[in-house]
């Protein structure tokens, strides 16, 4: 039997000799890293939107909480890395369907690879609806590094041509933000995780409709893809919220008289954002 090379995170570890050098570099896709230092050989091709990181940090220097699943990077803040509950939720969300396509799409590679995305925990009362999980709001960046909400309707040709990558030095950032309840139990971190889901899709509405049609929709437009139960977004965060059923079933199952429902209107429910 050969050598099993798909160790850390299963990425392939390359090992070849040139001259009397052995590499010992793992292949990211797009970077190589290097195990013995705990960092990567060349700089983030996002270092530019993340100045209080080293260019060539792996995972925010937290190899325990993170993975880097192509060699790119993903922003959280320090107030969702440090939340517990916020972060459980977050990484069983990256393990479903949904979180891997906004990953693919987003990532380093990615048809929106030029659109930052930031992950936030905030106080509930800073949230634009009150008693909402959480939302999420897009802005244009300037070269200047200042940020401009980016307003429903037709948009400017600047905000089109950031969100295809031709801006001149300005780019799209988009912010999702989770409320710092108490997510006290895995019930609740799979609603987190829900929420994750439910608004990393309005970045996406939004950015492929200001690339394609030039219009940014609004939360009613956005909603009623998202609702639509025979849509792709509805069916994507349906599979997704039964990939982690592990964190739901046995609450579902101690209080199934409770909710007075099937397993399957429960879910529906869930994902439509009823949550009781």
């Amino acid at each position: 039997m050969g050598t099993n090379k798909y160790l850390y995170n299963g990425k392939e570890m390359q090992d070849d000799t040139i001259g009397a050098v052995v590499l010992n570099l793992i292949d990211y896709g797009h970077r190589f890293y290097d195990p013995q230092i705990g960092r990567f050989t060349t700089q983030d091709a996002f270092a530019e939107k993340y100045h209080s990181y080293n260019p060539y940090h792996y995972c925010f220097n937290n190899p325990i909480r993170f993975i880097d699943i192509n060699g790119d990077s993903v922003r959280l803040t320090n107030a969702y890395q440090n939340n517990k509950q916020i972060m459980n939720a977050h990484n069983a969300w990256l393990q479903t369907d949904g979180g891997k396509e906004f990953m693919k799409l987003f990532g380093k590679g990615g048809k929106f690879e030029n659109v930052a995305v930031v992950f936030d925990a905030v106080n509930p009362d800073k949230l634009a609806c009150m008693n909402a999980d959480g939302d999420e709001g897009i802005e244009l960046v300037n070269s200047e590094g200042k940020a401009t909400k980016i307003k429903d309707g037709t948009v400017s040709k600047d905000v089109k041509d950031a969100a295809s990558g031709k801006g001149d030095g300005s780019y799209i950032r988009s912010t999702i933000q989770i409320g710092l309840y108490d997510w006290e139990n895995n019930f609740l971190i799979a609603q987190v995780a829900e929420t994750d889901d439910h608004e990393s899709q309005h970045t996406t509405i939004s950015i492929k409709s200001i690339r394609k049609n030039g219009v940014n929709p609004t939360s009613a437009q956005q909603h009623s893809l998202m609702l639509n139960p025979n849509g792709a977004y509805y069916k994507s965060r349906y599979n997704s919220y039964w990939q982690m059923r592990n964190l739901w079933t046995p609450a579902y199952m101690e209080k199934r008289e409770e909710y007075k429902k099937d397993i399957i209107k429960f879910v529906n429910d869930q994902v439509s954002g009823f949550y009781e």
